[in-house]
């Protein structure tokens, strides 16, 4: 059993995450098409379709984590799953440089971002465990807080990550 404030807190952090991946994606869908293009994982006709899905998904995912969907838990962990192997084929493949299209930032795809996803993924399956209790008025009030210091967590590993990673070029394509 694991205490709802926890899987809430899960759920909203993770929320957060895919909402604002799938809202850069809608801000820059031509970079988006670019980044999983580079990934040649398609064929050409497909990398539009599945780019509007991706990101369609991301969004409907977020929404349902807000509520504590069940399913939504699932699907995260899925999606994640789904990043870290894309990554890991294109690493496999010795294709290190394209972006990885975490932020349209130029970041290089690496063992670290694959290693990053397969965690997020088994954070997400946290929701999927029984509560042993339902929320109470005050963890509403820790919930925030909660998330919070998780977003800051997320992007000082990231910030890290990015400090230690290699420089060099990224091809688009």
């Amino acid at each position: 059993m694991i205490d709802p404030l926890a899987t809430t807190a899960v759920a909203w952090a993770l929320a957060l995450l895919l909402g604002i991946a799938a809202w850069s994606k809608v801000q820059a869908p031509q970079a988006f098409h670019q980044v999983l293009a580079g990934y040649q994982l398609l064929p050409p006709l497909l990398v539009t379709p599945v780019a509007r899905v991706l990101t369609l998904a991301e969004f409907a995912v977020a929404g349902g984590l807000l509520f504590g969907a069940p399913l939504a838990f699932f699907l995260a962990s899925c999606l994640f799953v789904t990043y870290a192997i894309a990554m890991a084929i294109n690493l496999a493949r010795g294709r290190v440089w394209i972006d990885c299209g975490c932020s349209f930032a130029a970041d290089a795809i690496s063992w670290w971002l694959v290693a990053r996803n397969g965690a997020l993924a088994a954070v997400a399956l946290v929701g999927l465990a029984p509560t042993a209790r339902s929320l109470a008025w005050f963890d509403y009030l820790l919930l925030v807080p909660a998330v919070l210091t998780a977003a800051l967590l997320y992007a000082g590993l990231l910030q890290l990550a990015a400090n230690a990673a290699p420089r060099g070029e990224i091809a688009h394509g």
